[in-house]
């Protein structure tokens, strides 16, 4: 029982960190815009984080493996999953990239699945 419980935290833990630091900041470009901005340009461009989706499905698919195994004797085991689940929610799957040419700024604001629903 033991050793179900810290692999549930280890799997938490990296669902945690991938929050605190918006994950891995590459992935799939979507759209890539140039708009001219009075006379500087600017570029907009938006990305799938498509490695922090397959993390979260990694940490979700081996959440429901240690659940199901017959020898894991957690009370209430099966509330772990829905809360798992219930965190992606807030996890980064997406970003968009500003850039500014004179003066020299990049703005980056990731997504979330709630802020998508938000908008």
């Amino acid at each position: 029982m033991k050793k179900y419980i810290i692999i549930y935290i280890i799997l938490f833990a990296i669902l945690l960190v991938m929050g605190l630091t918006h994950g891995i900041p590459f992935g799939i470009t979507i759209s890539v815009v140039e708009e001219p901005f009075g006379i500087l340009p600017k570029t907009n461009k938006h990305i799938v984080l498509i490695y922090n989706i397959v993390i979260m499905l990694g940490c979700m698919i081996a959440t429901i493996i240690v659940t199901r195994k017959k020898d894991n004797t957690i009370p209430l085991k099966w509330l772990v999953p829905i809360v798992m689940l219930g965190s992606f929610v807030f996890l980064p799957v997406g970003m968009s990239k500003h850039f500014l040419v004179a003066p020299k700024e990049t703005i980056i604001q990731a997504w979330s699945l709630i802020s998508l629903a938000m908008r």
